[in-house]
């Protein structure tokens, strides 16, 4: 992972165990908040958090069901937007894809996604808002 990859509040893994969110980059290193004190960690020591179900429901993604050939769906609605909904799909690999449902053309693949650091910051690009967990969890304790 690079510090080019981060902005503000993404989110990280530090040693496989702990989720953060990032309060500041610098390049080697950055700081996130744990609960509510900042920790100082080395980018070395940080690994982008694999995009599933459970992150896009914390964002507010509604799951939708399968949809050809076995694909699974969320969406998330947009008002006052040029496009109406937000999707994210996935096919039967390791990568998800974020698509908008828009008036014309109907349907606009943006970029395929792995991470949820990636979803945030295109997310962002595309709506100018951020993507709000629902809550922290700690992978060590299973505490939310």
């Amino acid at each position: 992972m690079k510090a080019s990859d981060l902005r503000i509040g993404n989110w990280v893994e530090h040693d496989f165990s702990w989720e953060l969110m990032v309060d500041a980059v610098h390049h080697d290193s950055i700081y996130a908040i744990d609960g509510k004190t900042p920790v100082h960690l080395d980018l070395e020591d940080c690994r982008p958090i694999p995009l599933t179900p459970e992150w896009l429901e914390r964002f507010g993604f509604e799951y939708r069901g399968l949809k050809m050939s076995g694909m699974k769906w969320f969406q998330k609605d947009q008002k006052g937007l040029a496009f109406q909904q937000l999707r994210v799909a996935k096919w039967h690999d390791d990568e998800w894809s974020f698509t908008l449902e828009c008036v014309v053309p109907s349907t606009l693949s943006i970029a395929p996604l792995k991470y949820v650091h990636q979803i945030q910051n295109l997310y962002f690009a595309l709506t100018g808002d951020e993507l709000i967990a629902s809550k922290i969890k700690n992978k060590q304790d299973g505490k939310a």
